[in-house]
């Protein structure tokens, strides 16, 4: 599957969208990995896709928790026809009735591309944020154009978070500090619980197609 995606990170942090799957644990409507590519081993924590779109926490070593990206991966319908200069972007998240964050981004796309990323400024309510989704039921969310067109939105169960996201700290740290490494790793030693019934939440999936 091809997927479009949505990223709040430090510029400096390169995008990473796929690799090989080295282990993997499944808790509520979250599941944890260990992943690897020839850029190297980190670490993420996916939604259930839910009306075509993931959320996704990437974590990378050695830094860990203080080196994430957050993200949301879709499917685009096909290719771009042709390419589109950098646009901003508008991102709304809030998590239950607790604290909107209102994020700024941009988006660039090239003639091809299979998928589309909006970068969004780092902030220090990012560490907010997923604490409101550790104490959290559902994470809703909106994109919008600068004038206020909205171009989709996004909900997700949050049940299952707190403890994918945990393990993959902790399987992250571990990595970066081989001497502390137990055998077996933390995925492996740690069961898979299984998902319950996902709840009726309809919302369109995000596209990027620009106003007429």
């Amino acid at each position: 599957m091809i997927l479009g995606i949505f990223i709040i990170s430090e510029s400096c942090f390169a995008q990473v969208t796929s690799g090989k799957v080295l282990a993997k644990n499944r808790s509520g409507y979250w599941t944890s990995l260990m992943l690897s590519s020839k850029t190297g081993i980190w670490f993420r924590v996916v939604s259930d896709v839910s009306a075509g779109t993931s959320a996704v926490v990437d974590i990378f070593p050695p830094s860990c928790a203080n080196r994430t990206t957050f993200s949301f991966e879709y499917t685009y319908k096909a290719p771009l026809s042709s390419s589109t200069s950098q646009e901003n972007l508008l991102m709304a998240l809030r998590v239950d009735t607790r604290q909107l964050y209102s994020l700024q981004g941009s988006y660039q796309g090239s003639m091809g591309d299979q998928f589309g990323f909006v970068t969004l400024s780092a902030t220090p309510l990012f560490g907010s944020l997923i604490t409101d989704m550790k104490a959290g039921n559902i994470l809703r969310g909106q994109l919008s154009w600068p004038n206020g067109t909205l171009i989709g939105s996004v909900a997700f169960p949050l049940a299952g978070f707190t403890i994918s996201l945990n393990r993959a700290n902790n399987a992250c740290a571990l990595y970066s500090h081989p001497r502390q490494r137990p055998s077996p790793s933390p995925f492996q030693s740690l069961p898979e619980s299984h998902s319950p019934v996902a709840p009726n939440i309809t919302r369109p999936p995000i596209g990027l197609e620009r106003p007429a």
